[in-house]
Protein backbone atom coordinates (compact mmCIF):
# COMPACT_ATOMS: atom_id res chain seq x y z
CA UNK A 1 0.00 0.00 0.00
CA UNK A 2 1.10 3.82 -0.39
CA UNK A 3 2.19 5.65 2.36
CA UNK A 4 -0.56 7.75 2.50
CA UNK A 5 -3.22 5.58 4.00
CA UNK A 6 -0.28 4.91 7.05
CA UNK A 7 0.97 7.73 7.53
CA UNK A 8 -1.73 10.78 6.50
CA UNK A 9 -3.86 11.78 9.65
CA UNK A 10 -7.47 12.37 7.78
CA UNK A 11 -10.88 13.80 9.53
CA UNK A 12 -13.92 12.64 9.27
CA UNK A 13 -16.57 14.28 7.55
CA UNK A 14 -17.55 17.55 9.29
CA UNK A 15 -20.48 18.46 10.68
CA UNK A 16 -23.85 18.57 8.43
CA UNK A 17 -23.82 22.53 9.30
CA UNK A 18 -20.36 23.06 8.60
CA UNK A 19 -21.65 21.41 4.90
CA UNK A 20 -24.41 24.32 4.19
CA UNK A 21 -24.34 26.44 1.54
CA UNK A 22 -20.90 28.32 1.01
CA UNK A 23 -21.01 32.20 2.17
CA UNK A 24 -18.63 33.31 -0.38
CA UNK A 25 -17.46 37.18 0.17
CA UNK A 26 -16.07 37.93 -3.49
CA UNK A 27 -18.63 39.80 -5.77
CA UNK A 28 -19.45 39.42 -9.21
CA UNK A 29 -15.85 37.69 -10.60
CA UNK A 30 -15.49 40.29 -13.15
CA UNK A 31 -15.48 43.02 -10.06
CA UNK A 32 -13.14 41.17 -8.08
CA UNK A 33 -10.57 43.37 -6.40
CA UNK A 34 -7.35 44.34 -8.20
CA UNK A 35 -3.64 45.41 -6.71
CA UNK A 36 -3.27 48.79 -5.92
CA UNK A 37 -0.30 50.59 -7.55
CA UNK A 38 2.61 50.42 -5.66
CA UNK A 39 6.14 51.95 -5.82
CA UNK A 40 7.91 48.66 -5.18
CA UNK A 41 8.60 49.16 -1.27
CA UNK A 42 8.00 47.34 1.46
CA UNK A 43 7.85 43.32 0.88
CA UNK A 44 8.01 43.94 -3.20
CA UNK A 45 11.53 45.59 -2.91
CA UNK A 46 12.93 42.23 -2.19
CA UNK A 47 10.67 40.54 -4.93
CA UNK A 48 12.17 42.99 -7.24
CA UNK A 49 15.84 42.43 -6.03
CA UNK A 50 15.67 38.52 -5.94
CA UNK A 51 17.65 36.99 -8.50
CA UNK A 52 14.81 34.73 -10.12
CA UNK A 53 12.03 37.18 -9.87
CA UNK A 54 12.92 40.47 -10.28
CA UNK A 55 10.61 43.01 -12.31
CA UNK A 56 8.92 41.18 -14.69
CA UNK A 57 8.61 37.72 -12.00
CA UNK A 58 6.92 40.62 -9.54
CA UNK A 59 4.37 41.51 -12.69
CA UNK A 60 3.93 38.09 -12.93
CA UNK A 61 2.72 36.94 -9.57
CA UNK A 62 0.48 40.15 -9.34
CA UNK A 63 -1.54 39.29 -11.92
CA UNK A 64 -2.09 35.16 -11.05
CA UNK A 65 -4.11 34.35 -8.43
CA UNK A 66 -4.26 30.58 -6.67
CA UNK A 67 -6.76 28.96 -4.00
CA UNK A 68 -5.70 27.82 -0.40
CA UNK A 69 -8.13 24.97 0.89
CA UNK A 70 -7.96 24.58 3.96
CA UNK A 71 -6.37 27.09 6.85
CA UNK A 72 -5.09 25.03 9.57
CA UNK A 73 -1.71 24.46 10.27
CA UNK A 74 0.00 24.15 6.56
CA UNK A 75 -2.61 26.41 5.01
CA UNK A 76 -2.39 29.16 7.20
CA UNK A 77 1.09 29.33 6.74
CA UNK A 78 1.17 28.88 3.10
CA UNK A 79 -1.94 31.47 2.83
CA UNK A 80 0.91 34.04 4.36
CA UNK A 81 3.50 33.36 2.43
CA UNK A 82 2.25 33.49 -0.36
CA UNK A 83 0.84 37.11 0.21
CA UNK A 84 4.31 37.77 1.28
CA UNK A 85 5.10 37.20 -2.41
CA UNK A 86 2.43 39.36 -3.88
CA UNK A 87 0.03 36.69 -5.12
CA UNK A 88 -3.86 37.09 -4.75
CA UNK A 89 -5.46 34.62 -3.11
CA UNK A 90 -8.81 32.84 -2.55
CA UNK A 91 -8.97 31.54 1.00
CA UNK A 92 -11.01 28.73 1.36
CA UNK A 93 -12.08 27.32 4.63
CA UNK A 94 -15.20 26.44 7.03
CA UNK A 95 -13.92 26.43 10.13
CA UNK A 96 -13.54 29.02 13.36
CA UNK A 97 -10.54 29.82 15.22
CA UNK A 98 -10.70 27.58 18.60
CA UNK A 99 -8.31 28.63 21.78
CA UNK A 100 -6.28 25.52 21.03
CA UNK A 101 -5.48 26.85 17.51
CA UNK A 102 -3.24 29.68 18.92
CA UNK A 103 0.38 29.06 18.31
CA UNK A 104 0.05 25.85 16.69
CA UNK A 105 -1.47 27.44 13.56
CA UNK A 106 -0.84 30.81 12.41
CA UNK A 107 -3.32 32.84 14.86
CA UNK A 108 -3.72 34.59 17.66
CA UNK A 109 -5.41 35.47 20.93
CA UNK A 110 -7.83 37.91 19.31
CA UNK A 111 -8.42 35.59 16.36
CA UNK A 112 -10.51 33.75 18.60
CA UNK A 113 -13.78 32.91 17.67
CA UNK A 114 -13.38 34.27 13.95
CA UNK A 115 -13.92 32.67 10.69
CA UNK A 116 -9.86 31.42 9.78
CA UNK A 117 -10.53 32.47 6.12
CA UNK A 118 -11.28 36.27 7.66
CA UNK A 119 -8.51 36.04 10.65
CA UNK A 120 -5.96 34.91 7.14
CA UNK A 121 -7.26 38.06 5.23
CA UNK A 122 -6.58 40.47 8.38
CA UNK A 123 -3.38 39.22 9.24
CA UNK A 124 -2.30 39.66 4.98
CA UNK A 125 -3.86 43.05 5.54
CA UNK A 126 -1.44 44.12 8.04
CA UNK A 127 1.39 43.44 5.82
CA UNK A 128 -0.10 43.71 2.43
CA UNK A 129 -3.30 46.13 2.79
CA UNK A 130 -3.61 46.40 -1.26
CA UNK A 131 -3.51 42.58 -1.80
CA UNK A 132 -6.88 41.33 -3.37
CA UNK A 133 -7.78 38.24 -0.95
CA UNK A 134 -11.63 36.90 -1.22
CA UNK A 135 -12.46 34.85 1.57
CA UNK A 136 -15.03 31.54 0.61
CA UNK A 137 -16.17 30.47 4.19
CA UNK A 138 -17.11 26.52 2.98
CA UNK A 139 -16.46 23.14 2.91
CA UNK A 140 -14.87 22.58 0.32
CA UNK A 141 -16.67 19.20 -1.04
CA UNK A 142 -20.03 21.75 -0.79
CA UNK A 143 -18.07 24.05 -2.96
CA UNK A 144 -19.04 24.83 -5.93
CA UNK A 145 -16.35 24.68 -8.51
CA UNK A 146 -16.37 27.83 -10.36
CA UNK A 147 -15.15 29.59 -6.94
CA UNK A 148 -11.73 28.06 -8.25
CA UNK A 149 -12.80 28.24 -12.35
CA UNK A 150 -10.64 31.78 -12.47
CA UNK A 151 -7.88 31.21 -10.37
CA UNK A 152 -4.41 29.95 -11.95
CA UNK A 153 -4.08 27.41 -9.39
CA UNK A 154 -5.40 25.56 -6.34
CA UNK A 155 -3.60 24.14 -2.82
CA UNK A 156 -5.15 21.68 -0.94
CA UNK A 157 -3.91 21.65 2.88
CA UNK A 158 -7.24 20.23 3.91
CA UNK A 159 -7.11 17.41 6.39
CA UNK A 160 -9.96 14.77 5.07
CA UNK A 161 -9.52 12.03 2.24
CA UNK A 162 -12.83 12.70 0.46
CA UNK A 163 -11.47 16.59 0.50
CA UNK A 164 -8.50 16.15 -1.37
CA UNK A 165 -10.12 13.74 -4.04
CA UNK A 166 -12.78 16.41 -4.52
CA UNK A 167 -10.04 18.95 -4.78
CA UNK A 168 -7.94 16.54 -7.46
CA UNK A 169 -10.76 15.86 -9.28
CA UNK A 170 -12.53 19.21 -9.75
CA UNK A 171 -9.26 20.59 -10.81
CA UNK A 172 -8.35 18.09 -13.53
CA UNK A 173 -12.22 19.07 -14.59
CA UNK A 174 -11.41 22.55 -15.15
CA UNK A 175 -7.50 21.92 -16.18
CA UNK A 176 -6.13 23.23 -13.09
CA UNK A 177 -2.78 22.67 -11.70
CA UNK A 178 -3.29 21.40 -8.36
CA UNK A 179 -0.82 21.24 -5.15
CA UNK A 180 -1.48 18.60 -2.37
CA UNK A 181 0.52 19.73 0.95
CA UNK A 182 -0.15 16.82 3.59
CA UNK A 183 1.42 15.58 7.33
CA UNK A 184 1.15 13.38 9.96
CA UNK A 185 -0.76 14.57 12.29
CA UNK A 186 -0.96 12.02 14.53
CA UNK A 187 2.32 12.79 16.45
CA UNK A 188 3.75 9.42 15.76
CA UNK A 189 6.53 10.46 12.88
CA UNK A 190 8.12 13.36 11.49
CA UNK A 191 6.30 13.45 7.75
CA UNK A 192 5.02 15.54 5.30
CA UNK A 193 4.53 15.50 1.39
CA UNK A 194 4.34 17.95 -1.24
CA UNK A 195 2.54 17.06 -4.38
CA UNK A 196 2.03 19.11 -7.91
CA UNK A 197 -0.54 17.81 -10.55
CA UNK A 198 -1.75 19.13 -13.87
CA UNK A 199 -3.73 16.02 -15.97
CA UNK A 200 -4.01 18.73 -18.62
CA UNK A 201 -0.30 18.74 -19.40
CA UNK A 202 -0.42 15.22 -18.99
CA UNK A 203 1.13 14.51 -15.67
CA UNK A 204 -0.45 11.99 -12.54
CA UNK A 205 -3.23 12.85 -10.60
CA UNK A 206 -3.34 12.39 -6.37
CA UNK A 207 -4.94 9.29 -6.86
CA UNK A 208 -2.97 7.71 -9.85
CA UNK A 209 -0.67 5.55 -7.33
CA UNK A 210 -3.50 4.79 -4.27
CA UNK A 211 -3.91 1.19 -3.76
CA UNK A 212 -6.84 -0.77 -2.54
CA UNK A 213 -6.14 0.35 0.82
CA UNK A 214 -6.28 4.08 0.49
CA UNK A 215 -9.96 3.72 -1.58
CA UNK A 216 -10.95 1.71 1.69
CA UNK A 217 -9.69 4.25 3.85
CA UNK A 218 -11.97 6.94 1.68
CA UNK A 219 -14.94 4.96 1.87
CA UNK A 220 -14.26 4.73 6.11
CA UNK A 221 -14.04 7.92 6.03
CA UNK A 222 -17.37 8.70 4.12
CA UNK A 223 -18.82 5.96 6.04
CA UNK A 224 -20.44 2.88 4.81
CA UNK A 225 -23.18 3.15 1.42
CA UNK A 226 -27.11 3.62 2.39
CA UNK A 227 -28.80 4.52 4.70
CA UNK A 228 -26.97 3.86 7.71
CA UNK A 229 -24.45 5.90 6.78
CA UNK A 230 -26.49 8.92 7.38
CA UNK A 231 -28.02 8.54 10.75
CA UNK A 232 -24.71 9.01 12.67
CA UNK A 233 -24.09 12.41 13.65
CA UNK A 234 -20.46 12.70 11.96
CA UNK A 235 -17.15 12.96 14.55
CA UNK A 236 -15.24 16.73 14.85
CA UNK A 237 -12.28 16.72 13.07
CA UNK A 238 -9.77 15.52 15.49
CA UNK A 239 -7.35 18.05 16.10
CA UNK A 240 -3.61 18.03 14.62
CA UNK A 241 -0.55 16.58 17.37
CA UNK A 242 2.41 17.07 14.72
CA UNK A 243 5.28 18.94 16.84
CA UNK A 244 5.57 22.68 16.19
CA UNK A 245 7.57 23.39 13.43
CA UNK A 246 6.69 20.86 10.74
CA UNK A 247 3.38 22.56 9.70
CA UNK A 248 6.52 25.50 8.54
CA UNK A 249 8.53 23.07 7.21
CA UNK A 250 5.95 21.57 4.99
CA UNK A 251 4.19 25.10 4.04
CA UNK A 252 7.58 26.22 3.32
CA UNK A 253 8.76 23.66 1.07
CA UNK A 254 4.92 24.01 -0.73
CA UNK A 255 5.34 27.76 -1.27
CA UNK A 256 8.54 27.45 -3.04
CA UNK A 257 7.06 24.97 -5.23
CA UNK A 258 3.87 26.88 -6.11
CA UNK A 259 5.82 30.18 -6.99
CA UNK A 260 8.13 27.97 -9.21
CA UNK A 261 5.21 27.57 -10.94
CA UNK A 262 3.10 30.71 -10.72
CA UNK A 263 6.52 32.18 -12.56
CA UNK A 264 6.67 29.65 -15.09
CA UNK A 265 10.09 28.69 -13.96
CA UNK A 266 10.95 24.65 -13.87
CA UNK A 267 7.25 23.84 -13.44
CA UNK A 268 8.51 20.59 -14.81
CA UNK A 269 10.08 20.25 -11.38
CA UNK A 270 7.22 20.51 -9.39
CA UNK A 271 4.46 19.13 -11.73
CA UNK A 272 4.03 15.55 -11.48
CA UNK A 273 6.91 14.85 -8.93
CA UNK A 274 6.38 14.48 -4.99
CA UNK A 275 8.75 15.78 -2.14
CA UNK A 276 8.84 12.95 0.68
CA UNK A 277 10.24 14.43 4.40
CA UNK A 278 10.44 12.34 7.18
CA UNK A 279 12.41 13.61 9.42
CA UNK A 280 11.97 10.52 11.86
CA UNK A 281 14.79 8.97 9.78
CA UNK A 282 16.58 12.14 8.36
CA UNK A 283 15.22 11.74 5.09
CA UNK A 284 14.17 14.20 2.52
CA UNK A 285 13.45 13.05 -1.70
CA UNK A 286 12.12 13.72 -4.52
CA UNK A 287 10.59 11.29 -7.21
CA UNK A 288 8.71 11.60 -10.32
CA UNK A 289 4.72 10.25 -10.24
CA UNK A 290 3.67 8.74 -13.14
CA UNK A 291 0.13 8.67 -14.81
CA UNK A 292 -1.98 5.49 -14.20
CA UNK A 293 -3.90 4.42 -17.59
CA UNK A 294 -6.22 2.62 -14.73
CA UNK A 295 -6.94 5.51 -12.35
CA UNK A 296 -10.59 5.43 -10.54
CA UNK A 297 -10.98 9.25 -11.16
CA UNK A 298 -11.53 10.93 -14.62
CA UNK A 299 -8.36 12.32 -16.39
CA UNK A 300 -10.53 14.32 -19.14
CA UNK A 301 -11.41 17.75 -18.54
CA UNK A 302 -14.99 18.90 -18.80
CA UNK A 303 -16.68 20.57 -21.95
CA UNK A 304 -19.05 23.33 -20.03
CA UNK A 305 -20.29 26.27 -20.97
CA UNK A 306 -20.20 29.13 -18.16
CA UNK A 307 -23.72 30.87 -17.37
CA UNK A 308 -23.89 34.37 -16.72
CA UNK A 309 -26.87 33.20 -13.77
CA UNK A 310 -26.91 32.12 -10.15
CA UNK A 311 -28.58 29.01 -9.29
CA UNK A 312 -31.50 30.92 -7.91
CA UNK A 313 -32.01 32.40 -11.43
CA UNK A 314 -32.59 29.20 -13.18
CA UNK A 315 -34.74 26.22 -12.96
CA UNK A 316 -34.42 23.04 -13.61
CA UNK A 317 -37.01 22.89 -16.22
CA UNK A 318 -35.06 25.97 -17.66
CA UNK A 319 -31.54 24.18 -17.61
CA UNK A 320 -33.45 20.81 -19.29
CA UNK A 321 -34.52 23.10 -22.21
CA UNK A 322 -31.05 24.44 -22.65
CA UNK A 323 -29.03 21.02 -22.65
CA UNK A 324 -31.11 19.04 -25.10
CA UNK A 325 -31.09 22.38 -27.53
CA UNK A 326 -27.52 21.59 -26.97
CA UNK A 327 -27.37 17.57 -27.28
CA UNK A 328 -30.88 17.01 -28.27
CA UNK A 329 -33.63 14.61 -27.38
CA UNK A 330 -33.28 12.25 -24.26
CA UNK A 331 -31.00 14.39 -22.06
CA UNK A 332 -30.46 13.59 -18.30
CA UNK A 333 -28.94 15.58 -15.89
CA UNK A 334 -26.71 15.29 -12.66
CA UNK A 335 -25.31 17.54 -10.01
CA UNK A 336 -21.81 17.79 -9.58
CA UNK A 337 -20.79 15.02 -6.89
CA UNK A 338 -24.33 15.75 -5.42
CA UNK A 339 -26.95 13.12 -6.24
CA UNK A 340 -30.89 14.44 -6.19
CA UNK A 341 -33.10 12.69 -3.64
CA UNK A 342 -36.80 12.64 -4.03
CA UNK A 343 -37.71 11.47 -0.73
CA UNK A 344 -36.39 11.62 2.85
CA UNK A 345 -37.60 9.88 6.43
CA UNK A 346 -36.54 11.68 9.63
CA UNK A 347 -34.54 8.87 12.06
CA UNK A 348 -36.82 10.62 15.33
CA UNK A 349 -40.10 11.13 14.67
CA UNK A 350 -40.44 9.02 11.07
CA UNK A 351 -42.12 12.15 9.71
CA UNK A 352 -41.76 11.57 5.42
CA UNK A 353 -40.61 14.56 3.95
CA UNK A 354 -41.14 14.46 -0.02
CA UNK A 355 -39.89 17.64 -1.40
CA UNK A 356 -36.73 16.94 -4.06
CA UNK A 357 -33.62 17.98 -3.33
CA UNK A 358 -29.85 17.15 -3.50
CA UNK A 359 -28.50 14.90 -1.14
CA UNK A 360 -26.16 17.07 0.69
CA UNK A 361 -29.04 19.45 1.65
CA UNK A 362 -31.34 17.16 3.07
CA UNK A 363 -30.56 18.72 6.54
CA UNK A 364 -32.80 17.83 10.00
CA UNK A 365 -36.15 17.21 10.45
CA UNK A 366 -38.43 20.10 10.40
CA UNK A 367 -40.40 18.67 13.32
CA UNK A 368 -38.20 17.46 15.98
CA UNK A 369 -35.14 18.62 14.60
CA UNK A 370 -33.33 15.01 13.93
CA UNK A 371 -31.73 13.84 11.14
CA UNK A 372 -33.05 13.38 7.30
CA UNK A 373 -32.39 10.37 5.60
CA UNK A 374 -32.90 9.71 2.11
CA UNK A 375 -35.27 7.08 1.13
CA UNK A 376 -33.02 4.68 -1.16
CA UNK A 377 -35.19 4.36 -4.11
CA UNK A 378 -35.81 7.90 -4.60
CA UNK A 379 -32.13 8.51 -5.21
CA UNK A 380 -30.54 9.52 -8.38
CA UNK A 381 -27.33 10.22 -9.76
CA UNK A 382 -29.04 11.08 -13.08
CA UNK A 383 -32.18 12.31 -13.54
CA UNK A 384 -34.35 12.98 -16.28
CA UNK A 385 -37.78 15.55 -16.50
CA UNK A 386 -40.05 12.18 -15.60
CA UNK A 387 -37.80 11.18 -12.55
CA UNK A 388 -38.53 14.51 -10.32
CA UNK A 389 -41.76 16.57 -11.87
CA UNK A 390 -42.42 18.56 -8.55
CA UNK A 391 -38.65 19.66 -9.23
CA UNK A 392 -39.30 21.20 -12.75
CA UNK A 393 -40.21 24.63 -11.44
CA UNK A 394 -37.69 24.80 -8.88
CA UNK A 395 -34.51 26.96 -9.33
CA UNK A 396 -31.39 24.79 -9.07
CA UNK A 397 -30.95 26.96 -5.75
CA UNK A 398 -34.00 25.79 -4.11
CA UNK A 399 -32.64 21.98 -4.97
CA UNK A 400 -29.47 23.26 -2.60
CA UNK A 401 -27.06 23.64 -5.42
CA UNK A 402 -24.08 26.05 -4.22
CA UNK A 403 -23.48 29.53 -6.21
CA UNK A 404 -21.16 28.05 -9.07
CA UNK A 405 -22.32 24.93 -8.91
CA UNK A 406 -21.81 22.58 -11.95
CA UNK A 407 -24.58 20.43 -13.54
CA UNK A 408 -23.65 17.88 -16.09
CA UNK A 409 -26.23 17.14 -19.07
CA UNK A 410 -25.72 13.99 -20.48
CA UNK A 411 -27.11 12.12 -23.92
CA UNK A 412 -26.71 8.67 -25.37
CA UNK A 413 -23.20 9.40 -26.84
CA UNK A 414 -22.00 12.71 -25.66
CA UNK A 415 -21.44 15.41 -22.42
CA UNK A 416 -21.82 18.57 -21.57
CA UNK A 417 -21.88 20.49 -18.37
CA UNK A 418 -23.34 24.21 -16.87
CA UNK A 419 -21.47 25.89 -14.68
CA UNK A 420 -23.32 28.47 -13.12
CA UNK A 421 -22.43 31.95 -11.90
CA UNK A 422 -20.93 32.59 -8.11
CA UNK A 423 -22.58 36.10 -8.08
CA UNK A 424 -23.15 39.01 -5.62
CA UNK A 425 -22.49 37.54 -1.96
Amino acid sequence: MSYDSTKLTMATVGQASSLASPLVDMGRPEAWPTWNESNGAGPDERLIAHPTIGVGGRARLRVRRVAVAGLGNVGSRVAAALATAGIPLVAIDSGVVEPANVGWQLYTEQHVGSRKCDATRRQIAAVRPELPVQCVYADVRRLGPRVLDRCDLVVGCVDSYSARVWLAQTCTLLRLPYVDLALDGTGQSLYGVVRGFDTAAGSACLACSWDAENWDALQQEQGDSGCAALVAAAQATPPTLALPGLGDIVAGLGVVQIVRVMLDADAQRVIGREIRLNLSIGRLHEVSLAANQRCRLRHRPWDATRLDVRPDELTVGQLLQLATDRLGRDVALEAYADPMVGAAACIGCRRSDCSPRLRSRLGSCSGCGELLVPLIETVRSRFERSDFPAAIDRTWADLGLPRGGAVAAHSADDEHVFLFAVGDS
